[in-house]
Protein backbone atom coordinates (compact mmCIF):
# COMPACT_ATOMS: atom_id res chain seq x y z
CA UNK A 1 0.00 0.00 0.00
CA UNK A 2 2.88 2.41 0.79
CA UNK A 3 4.20 2.11 -2.76
CA UNK A 4 0.76 2.75 -4.23
CA UNK A 5 0.26 5.82 -2.05
CA UNK A 6 3.67 7.18 -3.04
CA UNK A 7 2.63 7.12 -6.69
CA UNK A 8 -0.12 9.63 -5.99
CA UNK A 9 1.38 12.02 -3.49
CA UNK A 10 5.10 11.94 -2.66
CA UNK A 11 5.83 11.53 1.03
CA UNK A 12 7.89 14.72 1.10
CA UNK A 13 7.11 17.89 -0.84
CA UNK A 14 8.58 21.37 -0.74
CA UNK A 15 5.23 23.21 -0.34
CA UNK A 16 1.73 22.69 0.97
CA UNK A 17 -0.81 21.03 -1.39
CA UNK A 18 -4.47 21.82 -0.92
CA UNK A 19 -7.71 20.76 -2.65
CA UNK A 20 -10.86 22.82 -2.02
CA UNK A 21 -9.12 24.59 0.85
CA UNK A 22 -8.22 21.29 2.58
CA UNK A 23 -4.52 20.78 3.18
CA UNK A 24 -3.19 17.45 1.94
CA UNK A 25 0.39 18.11 3.08
CA UNK A 26 1.90 20.17 5.84
CA UNK A 27 4.41 22.96 5.35
CA UNK A 28 7.21 20.42 5.80
CA UNK A 29 5.78 18.19 3.05
CA UNK A 30 4.39 15.46 5.31
CA UNK A 31 0.98 14.00 4.49
CA UNK A 32 -1.90 15.23 6.64
CA UNK A 33 -4.80 12.91 7.60
CA UNK A 34 -6.77 14.29 4.64
CA UNK A 35 -3.80 13.68 2.37
CA UNK A 36 -3.51 10.06 3.51
CA UNK A 37 -7.20 9.47 2.90
CA UNK A 38 -6.91 11.08 -0.54
CA UNK A 39 -4.02 8.78 -1.40
CA UNK A 40 -5.88 5.69 -0.24
CA UNK A 41 -8.95 6.62 -2.28
CA UNK A 42 -6.79 7.28 -5.34
CA UNK A 43 -5.02 3.94 -4.93
CA UNK A 44 -8.33 2.12 -4.77
CA UNK A 45 -9.52 3.85 -7.93
CA UNK A 46 -6.33 2.96 -9.76
CA UNK A 47 -6.42 -0.66 -8.68
CA UNK A 48 -10.05 -0.88 -9.73
CA UNK A 49 -9.33 0.71 -13.11
CA UNK A 50 -6.52 -1.71 -13.95
CA UNK A 51 -7.98 -4.84 -12.34
CA UNK A 52 -9.15 -7.52 -14.80
CA UNK A 53 -12.92 -7.68 -15.22
CA UNK A 54 -14.58 -9.93 -12.65
CA UNK A 55 -16.54 -12.72 -14.37
CA UNK A 56 -20.28 -12.28 -14.04
CA UNK A 57 -22.13 -14.96 -12.10
CA UNK A 58 -24.10 -17.39 -14.28
CA UNK A 59 -27.71 -16.58 -15.04
CA UNK A 60 -30.50 -19.06 -15.83
CA UNK A 61 -29.98 -18.28 -19.52
CA UNK A 62 -26.37 -19.46 -19.26
CA UNK A 63 -27.27 -22.96 -18.09
CA UNK A 64 -29.88 -23.87 -20.70
CA UNK A 65 -27.58 -26.52 -22.09
CA UNK A 66 -27.90 -29.85 -23.87
CA UNK A 67 -25.72 -32.37 -22.06
CA UNK A 68 -24.98 -36.00 -22.87
CA UNK A 69 -25.28 -38.49 -20.04
CA UNK A 70 -25.90 -42.23 -19.94
CA UNK A 71 -28.39 -41.69 -17.11
CA UNK A 72 -29.53 -38.11 -16.64
CA UNK A 73 -31.44 -36.54 -13.75
CA UNK A 74 -35.24 -36.53 -13.94
CA UNK A 75 -36.07 -32.86 -13.42
CA UNK A 76 -39.68 -31.82 -12.83
CA UNK A 77 -40.54 -28.29 -13.89
CA UNK A 78 -43.26 -25.96 -12.66
CA UNK A 79 -44.73 -22.92 -14.38
CA UNK A 80 -43.34 -21.64 -17.67
CA UNK A 81 -39.72 -22.52 -18.43
CA UNK A 82 -37.14 -22.25 -21.19
CA UNK A 83 -34.81 -25.23 -20.96
CA UNK A 84 -32.38 -27.48 -22.77
CA UNK A 85 -31.99 -31.01 -21.49
CA UNK A 86 -30.18 -34.34 -21.57
CA UNK A 87 -29.27 -35.92 -24.91
CA UNK A 88 -30.34 -39.57 -24.71
CA UNK A 89 -30.02 -40.50 -28.39
CA UNK A 90 -27.67 -39.14 -31.05
CA UNK A 91 -26.91 -40.91 -34.31
CA UNK A 92 -26.37 -40.06 -37.95
CA UNK A 93 -27.30 -41.88 -41.13
CA UNK A 94 -27.50 -41.04 -44.83
CA UNK A 95 -26.71 -37.38 -44.38
CA UNK A 96 -28.97 -36.67 -41.40
CA UNK A 97 -28.41 -36.56 -37.65
CA UNK A 98 -31.09 -37.59 -35.18
CA UNK A 99 -30.99 -36.25 -31.62
CA UNK A 100 -33.46 -36.95 -28.82
CA UNK A 101 -33.34 -34.59 -25.84
CA UNK A 102 -35.18 -35.19 -22.55
CA UNK A 103 -36.27 -31.77 -21.30
CA UNK A 104 -38.05 -32.77 -18.12
CA UNK A 105 -40.00 -35.29 -16.05
CA UNK A 106 -43.77 -35.43 -16.00
CA UNK A 107 -46.38 -34.64 -18.60
CA UNK A 108 -46.51 -30.98 -19.61
CA UNK A 109 -49.41 -28.80 -20.68
CA UNK A 110 -47.97 -27.48 -23.93
CA UNK A 111 -45.07 -25.96 -25.87
CA UNK A 112 -44.93 -22.23 -26.62
CA UNK A 113 -41.63 -21.73 -28.41
CA UNK A 114 -38.49 -23.24 -29.89
CA UNK A 115 -34.91 -21.94 -29.94
CA UNK A 116 -31.94 -23.17 -31.98
CA UNK A 117 -28.53 -21.66 -31.24
CA UNK A 118 -30.27 -19.19 -28.86
CA UNK A 119 -32.40 -17.85 -31.71
CA UNK A 120 -36.17 -18.33 -31.76
CA UNK A 121 -37.50 -20.37 -34.66
CA UNK A 122 -40.95 -21.20 -36.00
CA UNK A 123 -42.19 -24.57 -37.24
CA UNK A 124 -44.58 -25.46 -40.03
CA UNK A 125 -47.30 -28.09 -39.69
CA UNK A 126 -44.78 -30.91 -40.17
CA UNK A 127 -42.29 -29.57 -37.63
CA UNK A 128 -39.81 -28.14 -40.15
CA UNK A 129 -38.03 -24.92 -39.17
CA UNK A 130 -39.18 -22.16 -41.52
CA UNK A 131 -36.39 -19.58 -40.99
CA UNK A 132 -34.22 -18.89 -44.03
CA UNK A 133 -31.05 -19.79 -42.11
CA UNK A 134 -32.15 -23.42 -41.95
CA UNK A 135 -33.23 -23.57 -45.59
CA UNK A 136 -30.82 -24.56 -48.36
CA UNK A 137 -31.49 -24.98 -52.09
CA UNK A 138 -35.15 -24.34 -51.41
CA UNK A 139 -35.42 -27.20 -48.88
CA UNK A 140 -36.05 -26.92 -45.15
CA UNK A 141 -33.19 -28.78 -43.50
CA UNK A 142 -34.17 -29.00 -39.81
CA UNK A 143 -37.21 -30.70 -38.33
CA UNK A 144 -38.27 -30.67 -34.65
CA UNK A 145 -40.77 -33.16 -33.23
CA UNK A 146 -41.91 -33.40 -29.61
CA UNK A 147 -43.60 -35.61 -27.04
CA UNK A 148 -45.43 -34.20 -24.01
CA UNK A 149 -44.49 -36.92 -21.50
CA UNK A 150 -47.67 -38.96 -21.27
CA UNK A 151 -47.75 -42.48 -19.80
CA UNK A 152 -47.61 -44.49 -21.95
CA UNK A 153 -45.86 -42.27 -24.49
CA UNK A 154 -45.35 -42.89 -28.22
CA UNK A 155 -41.93 -43.79 -29.60
CA UNK A 156 -40.45 -41.71 -32.41
CA UNK A 157 -41.17 -43.73 -35.54
CA UNK A 158 -38.57 -41.65 -37.41
CA UNK A 159 -35.95 -43.49 -35.33
CA UNK A 160 -37.53 -46.92 -34.92
CA UNK A 161 -37.86 -47.22 -38.69
CA UNK A 162 -34.08 -46.91 -39.06
CA UNK A 163 -32.46 -48.49 -35.99
CA UNK A 164 -33.79 -51.85 -34.84
CA UNK A 165 -32.18 -51.56 -31.40
CA UNK A 166 -34.22 -48.42 -30.68
CA UNK A 167 -37.60 -50.03 -31.07
CA UNK A 168 -41.19 -49.16 -30.15
CA UNK A 169 -40.53 -49.99 -26.49
CA UNK A 170 -38.24 -46.96 -26.26
CA UNK A 171 -41.16 -44.66 -25.49
CA UNK A 172 -39.58 -42.56 -22.73
CA UNK A 173 -42.77 -42.72 -20.68
CA UNK A 174 -43.41 -39.72 -18.45
CA UNK A 175 -40.62 -37.64 -20.03
CA UNK A 176 -41.23 -34.66 -22.28
CA UNK A 177 -38.79 -34.78 -25.15
CA UNK A 178 -37.83 -33.44 -28.55
CA UNK A 179 -36.39 -35.11 -31.63
CA UNK A 180 -34.28 -32.89 -33.87
CA UNK A 181 -33.51 -34.14 -37.38
CA UNK A 182 -31.00 -32.06 -39.32
CA UNK A 183 -29.93 -32.69 -42.88
CA UNK A 184 -26.51 -32.03 -44.35
CA UNK A 185 -26.00 -29.18 -46.80
CA UNK A 186 -23.44 -28.31 -49.45
CA UNK A 187 -19.97 -27.41 -48.07
CA UNK A 188 -20.25 -23.77 -49.16
CA UNK A 189 -23.57 -23.50 -47.28
CA UNK A 190 -22.56 -25.32 -44.11
CA UNK A 191 -21.39 -22.39 -42.00
CA UNK A 192 -24.41 -20.31 -42.94
CA UNK A 193 -26.88 -23.02 -41.99
CA UNK A 194 -24.97 -24.52 -39.05
CA UNK A 195 -22.58 -21.78 -37.78
CA UNK A 196 -21.93 -23.69 -34.53
CA UNK A 197 -22.24 -27.18 -35.99
CA UNK A 198 -24.97 -29.19 -34.24
CA UNK A 199 -27.56 -26.54 -33.21
CA UNK A 200 -28.48 -26.84 -29.50
CA UNK A 201 -32.18 -26.73 -28.75
CA UNK A 202 -34.17 -25.00 -26.02
CA UNK A 203 -37.92 -25.19 -25.58
CA UNK A 204 -40.34 -22.80 -23.90
CA UNK A 205 -43.19 -24.72 -22.31
CA UNK A 206 -46.09 -24.61 -19.93
CA UNK A 207 -45.06 -27.48 -17.72
CA UNK A 208 -46.62 -29.43 -14.85
CA UNK A 209 -50.37 -29.83 -14.62
CA UNK A 210 -51.48 -29.38 -11.00
CA UNK A 211 -54.50 -30.69 -9.12
CA UNK A 212 -56.59 -27.95 -7.58
CA UNK A 213 -58.28 -29.35 -4.43
CA UNK A 214 -60.89 -26.60 -4.57
CA UNK A 215 -62.29 -27.82 -7.88
CA UNK A 216 -60.82 -31.30 -8.22
CA UNK A 217 -59.56 -30.36 -11.68
CA UNK A 218 -56.01 -30.94 -12.93
CA UNK A 219 -54.64 -28.26 -15.24
CA UNK A 220 -51.60 -26.07 -15.83
CA UNK A 221 -51.02 -23.45 -13.15
CA UNK A 222 -48.15 -21.46 -11.71
CA UNK A 223 -49.99 -20.86 -8.43
CA UNK A 224 -47.33 -21.25 -5.73
CA UNK A 225 -49.68 -22.95 -3.27
CA UNK A 226 -50.68 -25.56 -5.84
CA UNK A 227 -47.02 -26.09 -6.77
CA UNK A 228 -46.12 -26.81 -3.13
CA UNK A 229 -49.12 -29.13 -2.74
CA UNK A 230 -48.16 -31.03 -5.91
CA UNK A 231 -44.56 -31.35 -4.72
CA UNK A 232 -45.72 -32.80 -1.39
CA UNK A 233 -48.31 -35.16 -2.90
CA UNK A 234 -46.22 -36.38 -5.83
CA UNK A 235 -45.29 -40.05 -5.71
CA UNK A 236 -41.87 -39.11 -7.10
Amino acid sequence: MVQAIGLLLPASLGSTITIGGIALTSATGALTLAGSLFNIAGSLLLSSAFRPDTPKPPTPEDVQLNIRQAVGPRIRHYGRVRVGGTVVFFRAKEGKFYRVVVHGHGEIDGIEGYYLNKGEVTLDGSGFVTEAQYTSSGTKRVQILTRSGAVPETAYSEITAIWADWDATHRLDGLWTSLTIAEQVAPDEYRRVYPNNEPPIEIVARTSKLRDPRSGLTAFSDNAALVIADFIESAD
